[in-house]
């Protein structure tokens, strides 16, 4: 995919994204950006939730609940035709170093199932941008 990808926002997203404004400002600032990050090669695919990618590859679904957010390397149904899955370069060791940088365990972050990450409204704003920077770095 090339950075002119255009970014269609799904009617469903929207509405929970709203709904993460106040418990979570961090999470909905952090998607905020993301939706407007095209030119520095992220992209979204949405329905309800949020297929994250960087490039031409998918890096992680963006589960959105009251409240939290849950960062997952399963993908929702597909990914995008011409599309790799290199969600395994984020997950689980590079993503679990990022929050034991930020103390985030027992603070505002937790594992879920084998790989899932459950991030509440506490989280830095610092750690969604160093996310987007480790998710550059593993590209390469």
């Amino acid at each position: 995919m090339e950075n002119s990808v255009s970014v269609s926002i799904s009617k469903d997203y929207k509405e929970k994204k709203e709904k993460l404004k106040i418990l979570s400002k961090s999470a909905y600032d952090f998607l905020t950006l993301v939706e407007q990050s095209t030119k520095d090669g992220f992209w979204i695919g949405t329905s309800k939730n949020v297929n994250l990618y960087y490039g031409d590859a998918f890096y992680c679904y963006i589960i959105l609940e009251i409240g939290n957010i849950k960062l997952s390397p399963n993908f929702h149904q597909r990914i995008e035709l011409g599309t790799k899955n290199k969600s395994n370069l984020l997950f689980l060791m590079p993503i679990k170093e990022l929050i034991n940088k930020h103390k985030g365990f027992n603070n505002w972050a937790t594992i879920e199932g084998m790989s899932d990450i459950k991030l509440n409204g506490k989280v830095p704003f610092v750690f969604y941008l160093e996310l987007l920077e480790l998710i550059k770095k593993v590209h390469k």
